[in-house]
């Protein structure tokens, strides 16, 4: 569940893995992320319905994802680890990591169309030169959109594998549906 909020959320591998209860605003649709700044960032419906379906089942603390133990977050290496199995499990043999996810994110966004500004906005970069990478990025690398495609298509397939029954819509804030 932690990879799949990361990469429908376009956060960083921190910031998935620090993720509270209390970040999560169901009315507003919004994630608060933080990293060297705090940022709010559109919740997909659907990551909503799972997260709330791994909420019911888990019953995290403070803490979204905790570590095996419970008290602290999970770390950052555990959730690399999980990733590698996943490539392997798909065979997928592209070097990739946690990161590519917000890569391959923007790269989807661009190809359909969406300008730079917007996706600036979305993954939260202050200079859009940075954004700007994306389409040089195409431009170099056109045969391996296809394998970024493929990654995606397979975290998809993957993350969407748990489809049950949606949980009833929450109130103001958090994941408990219950909650008044």
């Amino acid at each position: 569940m932690a990879l799949r909020t990361i990469y429908s959320c376009r956060l960083h591998l921190t910031e998935g893995t620090q993720l509270k209860v209390d970040d999560i605003d169901s009315e507003r649709m919004m994630v608060r992320g933080k990293g060297g700044k705090d940022r709010y960032v559109p919740l997909p419906k659907r990551t909503l319905e799972l997260l709330r379906d791994y909420w019911l089942t888990n019953r995290p603390g403070s803490y979204l994802f905790p570590s095996g133990r419970g008290r602290d977050v999970i770390p950052c290496g555990t959730l690399h680890r999980t990733f590698k199995i996943v490539l392997r499990q798909s065979q997928i043999r592209k070097n990739a990591s946690i990161h590519t996810l917000r890569h391959s994110y923007a790269t989807h966004l661009l190809e359909r169309g969406l300008d730079l500004r917007a996706i600036q906005e979305l993954l939260g970069h202050t200079s859009p030169k940075t954004t700007s990478l994306y389409t040089h990025l195409i431009q170099k690398t056109i045969d391996t959109v296809h394998d970024t495609a493929a990654l995606a298509r397979m975290f998809h397939e993957l993350l969407s594998r748990d489809r049950g029954e949606g949980v009833p819509p929450g109130n103001r804030r958090g994941l408990d549906p219950r909650r008044t």
